[in-house]
């Protein structure tokens, strides 16, 4: 079966919003979830009738994805590796002008250099340099 890509975007931004505690788009609604040490499960809804289980591996950065519907046919969706996913620092971003990381950043090395004189590309205990 041949996965669209808006459906692969609402599930890649489902699991970024599990790993950052954020809620996902309006499509997909989550239902319960679980963790163990390395290991993530989701569960969600996706149109009618179908739940989704998404299983994330933090350790290697890879997901699945699975379909059940009516309770008894399970169906492999999809799988990728994230971990490019995860590093870019923006992409298909709708949000507000003003707002982007690029422009997130300009304001704070502004101030940062306002206060230290001593500007850094990112705040304190952010995440890494994504390597662009």
């Amino acid at each position: 079966m041949k996965t669209s890509v808006p459906f692969l975007l609402v599930v890649l931004f489902i699991v970024v919003g599990l790993a950052f505690v954020a809620s996902g788009d309006a499509t997909a609604q989550g239902g319960g979830g679980d963790t163990s040490r390395d290991l993530i499960a989701v569960t969600g809804t996706y149109g009618s009738g179908a739940s989704v289980l998404y299983v994330i591996d933090a350790k290697t950065r890879h997901m699945a994805v699975y379909k059940a519907t009516n309770g008894s046919h399970l169906e492999f969706i999809a799988a990728r590796d994230i971990t490019w996913d995860l590093r870019l620092e923006e992409w298909n971003d709708r949000s507000d002008p003003g707002v982007s990381p690029k422009e997130l950043r300009k304001i704070w090395n502004e101030s940062n250099s306002n206060r230290s004189g001593n500007a850094t590309s990112r705040p304190t205990g952010g995440p890494a340099e994504s390597g662009r």
